[in-house]
C-alpha cells in the first residue's frame, strides 16, 4: 500500500462512534472513518483509496503536477 499524508479536517462523535475526516495533503480529497485513533482511522483511508482506485488518480495528478512545475521554471 503506497504512504499517504494526511492532514486531519475534523474528529468527531456521531452515533457512539468515533469519526475522522481525513483530506489527502496535495489534492481536494476527503475520506470519512469510523477509528479508534488516528493511526487506524489513517490506516483505514488508505485502505480505501487504494480499494477505489484513487491511488492511482492521486499518482497522476502528482506526476503531473511535478511536470508542470519544472515546465513553467523552464519558462521563467
Amino acid at each position: 500500500m503506497p504512504k499517504y499524508e494526511f492532514e486531519l479536517v475534523e474528529e468527531y462523535f456521531l452515533e457512539g462512534e468515533h469519526r475522522y475526516r481525513l483530506k489527502v495533503k496535495g489534492t481536494n480529497l476527503i475520506v470519512n472513518v469510523a477509528a479508534d485513533t488516528l493511526e487506524e482511522a489513517a490506516s483505514k483511508a488508505a485502505g480505501i483509496l487504494e480499494h477505489s482506485g484513487a491511488a492511482e488518480f492521486i499518482k497522476l495528478n502528482r506526476v503531473e503536477a511535478k511536470q508542470g512545475d519544472k515546465t513553467s521554471q523552464a519558462k521563467n
